[in-house]
């Protein structure tokens, strides 16, 4: 009696696990076309698919094989025991094409969805491009347009530097310069364009405040390119009419100003590229008590390089090392009371209270690498020591 028992339990577990299994259908769908754009098998096009009861349904997309076919066994997500599986097919203008719906009464229930499709209207040059940037790395994604009817996973994106990518989406690293692209789907070149990789080139100059004074301003040009082999353009606009395209000009006011200061540059690369524009302003004219120079003051812009790393000779002074990077150890004939560091655009970044000795190790705070002043006070005067921080 047990025995029995046992057994008809374990046929009905056997035939509840059963009736527990999904429906599932088995798809068997081939489109075609006639369009005038594509002949025969239409492959990489939606058909749109749905899986739902009573209580609603659940859509997505497949798209057909090369052959125009979609073939595959699907598996619902449906718990209850009836329910329908259904696709439809749209053309290039949303329209429906073709429609198809099944219906199952138990769980565990296999249909099948079959059909083959003629759809007249298809646009495969209904594509566009995007893309963005991260450096020089350019992210590139093919879309359908409002159809959205295509596997965008054929399309295919050529470069000017020959290289060819298959994809929906790509990344592509791009050297500095100007490159040009093309995306191709199903045989029509649906978008271009041309990219331009800048540089980081920076335009820049400054007001030397150490050497600065009796009406004349010296400065430096000390803007930067990507890369030391480039070739740079400078155009300077002083701001009375006059312009000069010398990296280092001079130039005599006439009035005393305020001036608005204007300097182009553009970087060049080995192959005659631009690759780097940059600009940069400034006022002049007005010192840094906000006094206005004299009339008929002048402006000297000098190259930072060319300047020697001590410019006041009248103090025997030594400084080393150079460039410096945690200290600056300094040696001198007068007793110095204290030294500032100035940057170039004349603020005082750092200062040191000294006490009257001629030997001094002056510790650095953590300042940027480039250019400074180092501004002495001794007994016998004001020194100005130009030094490099790295």
């Amino acid at each position: 009696m047990k025995k029995k028992t046992l057994l008809l339990m374990a046929s009905l577990l056997s035939a509840s696990l059963v009736w527990a299994q999904p429906a599932q259908v088995q798809i068997n769908i081939h489109l075609s076309t006639n369009s005038s754009a594509i002949q025969g098998a239409l492959h990489g096009y939606e058909v749109f698919f749905r899986d739902g009861d009573a209580s609603g349904g659940y859509g997505r997309t497949f798209y057909t094989d090369v052959n125009g076919d979609l073939n595959m066994l699907y598996t619902s997500t449906r718990t209850s025991g009836s329910g329908y599986f259904a696709y439809e097919v749209k053309d290039c203008q949303d329209q429906l094409v073709s429609t198809k719906t099944v219906h199952y009464t138990t769980q565990g229930a296999q249909v099948v969805l079959a059909d083959s499709v003629l759809v007249p209207c298809v646009d495969p040059c209904d594509v566009f491009a995007l893309y963005n940037n991260n450096g020089n790395q350019y992210n590139f994604s093919a879309h359908s347009g409002i159809s959205q009817r295509w596997d965008m996973q054929n399309a295919q994106w050529d470069f000017s530097d020959g290289t060819t990518y298959t994809g929906r989406w790509i990344t592509k690293q791009l050297p500095l310069g100007t490159h040009t692209w093309k995306l191709t789907h199903q045989g029509c070149a649906v978008d271009s364009g041309s990219i331009n990789v800048m540089g980081t080139c920076n335009a820049h100059f400054s007001v030397d405040t150490a050497t600065s004074g009796n009406s004349i301003v010296n400065m430096f040009n000390n803007s930067t390119a990507t890369s030391s082999g480039n070739t740079l353009y400078f155009f300077w606009q002083f701001g009375d009419g006059t312009t000069s395209n010398q990296p280092f000009p001079q130039h005599q006011y006439s009035g005393n100003g305020p001036y608005n200061i204007y300097l182009h540059m553009i970087e060049v690369d080995l192959q005659g590229d631009t690759i780097c524009q940059s600009w940069h302003g400034d006022t002049l004219g007005i010192d840094s008590a906000g006094n206005v120079l004299k009339a008929g003051f002048s402006i000297n812009i000098m190259d930072p390089n060319s300047i020697g790393l001590t410019d006041n000779e009248e103090l025997v002074f030594s400084m080393f090392p150079q460039p410096a990077r945690e200290a600056i150890r300094i040696e001198t004939s007068a007793k110095l009371e204290y030294a500032e560091l100035v940057d170039l655009n004349g603020r005082v970044v750092q200062e040191w209270l000294l006490d009257g000795g001629k030997y001094f190790e002056l510790l650095l705070k953590r300042h940027p690498s480039g250019m400074y002043v180092l501004r002495t006070h001794s007994n016998q005067g004001v020194g100005n020591h130009k030094c490099l921080i790295k």
